[in-house]
């Protein structure tokens, strides 16, 4: 079924291309969020553990933006076929290689891949598939931590500049012309006073502000011993660069008790977004557990759940998507453009004894399956994926 009307579905003429409005699902192809925000500051409190949620502590999780620099030119582009049956995306996903990120024949210099290819989705939206381009980019950083850099774990278009971040460094990157990536914001771990990076493993845009999540569970030993709560906070960032601290703690532990999950068991979160045309936060738990974090084990502990909650993560639902691999765990995911957020085209990755593998697989909110998990060639560990 079209999410949009013929009335209201605009395609230029010499182009071919439709035009997405800034709705993210009605007319114009290129997907471009005008973003306007107002000068103030952000009250951060901090929360007790295992307290109700309030309206109060609602108010916490957010916070008012700074005025507006010159936005960037990044747009999602939709093309339709000319029969019209079909939809076709271009997305890139990003790499984070780990140790293998260090470039062994250029001293002080680590890299990531950028991949690209071509998302085609049924204009029914019943069927989809992808084609990966041939050759992929090479992006270069030299700004390490503990010897280790460019271990770059999501990919976000945030006023019309194409970011990511290391989730080593702690650096948000401008990626500029798909070939460069430029240094625009140091996070710093935890509540933010801390010279250690924040280990960022997920973006998303919300009221015109980027969110940056970790992990979103307590920082533990590899055994599972307590060390701090530093993944519970969120950092949230406006169009100057001003970075908010905000402790989200209530909000992960609602999100893990949906599915009965108590400390000491867990759950890793890599990736989540904020639909406006739902109005709610939208998560794929990388893995979880019951049981106690092992290092080992927690390869063999990925899900197949979609959670969903109101702003103020009063409510959580939980959908199931598709059959359960215990080692393929999400890893980024985004909303399909022309699809009312109904569609989601996402990133699993699979680490078992050293031997890495990434797919792409895209499926409805309701947890229908439109393409099973596609692997994605070249035998890398990507962590993030957006369409550009």
């Amino acid at each position: 079924m079209n999410t949009t009307a013929d009335s209201e579905r605009k395609v230029d003429k010499k182009s071919g291309w439709s035009i997405v409005g800034t709705s993210g699902w009605t007319e114009p192809v290129f997907l471009c969020i005008n973003l306007l925000v107002v000068g103030s500051l952000l009250l951060v409190s901090v929360y007790k553990p295992y307290s109700s949620v309030s309206s109060s502590s609602c108010q916490s999780l957010y916070g008012i933006a700074t005025t507006d620099i010159p936005s960037g030119n990044i747009c999602a582009t939709v093309k339709q076929s000319d029969d019209q049956r079909s939809n076709y995306y271009r997305i890139v996903v990003i790499s984070d290689l780990d140790h293998d990120s260090k470039n062994v024949s250029k001293s002080q210099t680590w890299v990531s891949i950028f991949q690209t290819g071509i998302l085609r989705l049924s204009a029914d939206m019943s069927s989809a598939d992808v084609h990966w381009d041939d050759a992929y980019s090479v992006l270069e950083g030299s700004i390490s931590q503990k010897g280790r850099a460019m271990e770059l774990s999501d990919l976000k278009v945030f006023n019309g500049r194409l970011l990511s971040v290391d989730d080593r460094t702690g650096f948000i990157y401008n990626i500029v012309n798909e070939t460069v990536a430029v240094p625009w914001i140091f996070l710093a771990d935890g509540d933010g006073q801390h010279t250690k990076g924040f280990k960022a493993e997920w973006m998303a845009v919300k009221d015109d502000k980027l969110y940056i999540g970790g992990i979103g569970k307590e920082w533990t030993t590899v055994d599972g011993r307590y060390v701090n709560d530093d993944p519970f906070w969120v950092k949230i960032v406006d169009n100057m660069g001003h970075v908010k601290h905000v402790n989200w703690k209530i909000a992960y532990l609602k999100l893990r008790e949906a599915i009965g999950i108590e400390y000491p068991g867990y759950m890793i979160h890599e990736s989540a977004q904020w639909s406006m045309r739902h109005s709610q936060w939208f998560f794929l738990p990388r893995r979880a557990s019951k049981e106690r974090y092992s290092e080992t084990e927690d390869e063999h502990r990925a899900t197949n759940v979609l959670l969903r909650a109101d702003a103020c993560f009063r409510e959580v639902a939980v959908t199931y998507v598709g059959s359960l691999s215990l080692t393929r765990g999400f890893s980024a995911f985004q909303f399909i453009p022309l699809t009312g957020d109904s569609l989601i085209v996402a990133v699993k990755s699979e680490e078992i004894g050293g031997i890495v593998n990434s797919y792409l697989t895209v499926f409805g909110i309701d947890g229908r399956i439109l393409l099973p998990d596609s692997i994605i060639p070249g035998n890398f560990k990507f962590e993030g994926i957006e369409l550009i």
